[in-house]
């Protein structure tokens, strides 16, 4: 990356977190020339700032007309960078994950345990002696990244590489529901974990109905946080 990419993307990361935080709304325009005047750069820097913006839905550029922020049904919600800068001041795209994944996990769970397929039961275990580990150690870190492991490898197990991508474009926003539902960075409370198990078993023993019920369980308990620890947040 050249140093005017770098320094395009962090002016693009400054307006789209404007933009999804409320502060650009809708509607509002602004130039090329503006982009200049407020970040001090040339017009070419301020072009891919631009152009950053409208491939990822959240303007668009008109000739004589400038730069307009769109309505959030057009912005591109799978984009890594979009959720990052929308889960770092908004909460709603939490909930809206929350339901995409009540769709998608339980699905490839039930797949998973269809195939019953033996590399695949140990990929889950394997997944799950990692997320019992980082748990018993406690660090709030290690267990979200141990979490998202668990989860990336379920929807892999599903066979289906659209799925599996969408687990990957996703992980911005799951961290940062870790971040509102893990407050302290030492995890103490392992009430997780026998969801995560229950899985992993139905996988092993080739129950389709089990994995699926399983996979509902936990996404429905993981929605019940988040929303509670979304109250918290915008409470306090």
């Amino acid at each position: 990356m050249t140093n005017r990419q770098a320094l395009a993307s962090i002016i693009s990361q400054q307006l789209g977190t404007r933009i999804v935080a409320g502060g650009l709304s809708a509607g509002d325009s602004f130039r090329l020339h503006d982009i200049q005047q407020e970040f001090g750069v040339s017009v070419t820097v301020a072009r891919e700032v631009m152009l950053n913006l409208v491939s990822k839905g959240l303007v668009e550029a008109r000739p004589r007309r400038g730069i307009s922020v769109r309505e959030r049904q057009f912005w591109d919600l799978l984009d890594a960078d979009v959720l990052t800068w929308h889960t770092s001041h908004l909460g709603p795209i939490i909930s809206d994950l929350e339901a995409a994944r009540q769709l998608i996990e339980p699905w490839a769970a039930r797949i998973a345990a269809r195939e019953h397929d033996p590399s695949v039961a140990t990929m889950m275990r394997e997944a799950m002696s990692l997320l019992e580990s980082a748990a018993r150690d406690g660090a709030r870190k290690a267990v979200t990244e141990a979490d998202l492991e668990f989860h990336r490898r379920l929807l892999e197990a599903s066979g289906n590489a659209v799925i599996s991508r969408i687990a990957r474009v996703i992980e911005p926003a799951l961290r940062r529901r870790d971040e509102l539902t893990m407050h302290d960075e030492h995890i103490t409370d392992l009430g997780f974990l026998p969801l995560h198990e229950a899985i992993v078993v139905a996988i092993e023993q080739g129950d389709e109905t089990a994995a699926e019920y399983a996979a509902n369980q936990l996404i429905e308990s993981s929605s019940i946080d988040s929303t509670e620890a979304l109250r918290s947040d915008q409470s306090a």
